[in-house]
């Protein structure tokens, strides 16, 4: 209201600034504590969403690479291969790459449906799954081997287990926006909007 009313008075217009100055930052001081709370389970559910909304399921005919990282010491790269059931064909031979201790394959998805893909490293077998469908259905991009922090990021899927020495099994899923009007946006935007 001092703004307004002695908006032509400069000392007074200032002085009215610097209230507001101090009052805005007595009001972010007493926000701290409860937003220092929330964090916690805010970004639990951040976490939780992006499955959800993170990336987009496939549709038939897309093809993505899906990926498999080992540990350090681990030998037998050579003998890593990967196997498809009905509605997932595999398009190309392993590509290894000796120094990220990596393999990649090529996948392309023929039918709808939730499908797995079996990589098979020295008589381990694990399974990843793969997402063909429409709408909004949560997928689950990559599989890590079991530690806390790349369980609690990545609930989508068991953990691998320790014993197989494969550090985790990645398929590259389209990133999935929301579209607003001609725009397509993240996810994390229209969320931190709306909340």
């Amino acid at each position: 209201l001092e703004l307004w009313i002695f908006r032509d008075d400069v000392r007074i217009t200032l002085s009215a600034q610097g209230k507001l100055l101090l009052l805005n930052g007595r009001y972010l001081k007493l926000a701290m504590k409860p937003m220092m709370v929330m964090i916690v389970p805010l970004a639990l559910i951040v976490i939780l969403l992006e499955g959800w909304f993170g990336y987009r399921p496939l549709r038939p005919g897309e093809t993505v690479i899906v990926s498999m990282q080992v540990s350090d010491g681990v030998l037998g790269l050579e003998n890593a291969s990967l196997y498809a059931g009905n509605g997932i064909k595999v398009e190309t031979p392993p590509l290894r790459i000796s120094m990220a201790k990596e393999v990649d394959w090529r996948i392309r998805a023929d039918g709808p449906g939730t499908h797995k893909v079996t990589l098979d490293l020295s008589g381990h077998h694990l399974e990843k799954q793969v997402v063909v469908l429409e709408g909004l259905v949560r997928v689950s991009p990559s599989r890590f081997a079991s530690t806390f922090w790349q369980t609690l990021l990545y609930p989508g899927e068991p953990p691998i287990p320790k014993e197989f020495g494969i550090e985790r099994m990645d398929i590259s899923y389209p990133t999935r926006f929301i579209k607003i009007f001609q725009w397509e946006i993240h996810w994390l935007v229209v969320f931190f909007v709306l909340s």
